[in-house]
């Protein structure tokens, strides 16, 4: 009923990886992985429409998404994630958690604009978000006290990164 947006492909995305999809993902726009070209048989376009030609697909916004995960994906070490259940203290939807325990880092990924309310201490971590629709990356309001991360200002899908500070001992 209808074809995938960039939202509905970011949204699967940070999913799957959240879930330990190390060995890749597809980008949802038939073309891209199948490598469609203009006149060859599909199959199943009752389904789900004809297939745009791969060049065509690899243009979407859902295809820079994509590539901007596998960026965020190498950057932040999310190779070794592991998911993480009760990391919330409410039941959001689709809020899921995951830990690269070896970096000390914790991501949250959100569909939507919501508070976040932590079931540990986030006083040793550095919190910082990447509002994903627009690439932008922020410094989330957090209150140490309650454990909380406050709703950002932007209406999108995010995915936050707290990082473990190292405390350095004298001993």
């Amino acid at each position: 009923n209808g074809r995938f947006d960039r939202f509905d492909i970011r949204k699967e995305t940070y999913l799957s990886l959240r879930g330990g999809a190390k060995a890749g993902i597809t980008y949802g726009a038939h073309g891209v992985w199948m490598c469609h070209e203009r006149e060859m048989q599909f199959n199943n376009e009752r389904f789900s429409g004809s297939p745009f030609p791969f060049e065509t697909a690899l243009r979407f916004d859902g295809a820079w998404d994509v590539s901007f995960a596998k960026r965020l994906y190498q950057f932040y070490g999310m190779q070794d994630m592991e998911p993480l259940d009760n990391a919330l203290t409410d039941d959001l939807p689709d809020v899921l958690a995951a830990e690269n325990k070896s970096r000390g880092l914790i991501f949250i990924y959100t569909p939507y604009n919501t508070r976040l309310s932590l079931s540990f201490s986030i006083t040793d971590y550095d919190v910082e978000a990447v509002v994903l629709k627009t690439r932008d990356f922020i410094t989330p309001d957090c209150n140490c006290e309650n454990n909380t991360i406050a709703p950002h200002e932007f209406n999108s899908d995010a995915l936050y990164v707290l990082r473990k500070r190292r405390l350095i001992s004298n001993g």
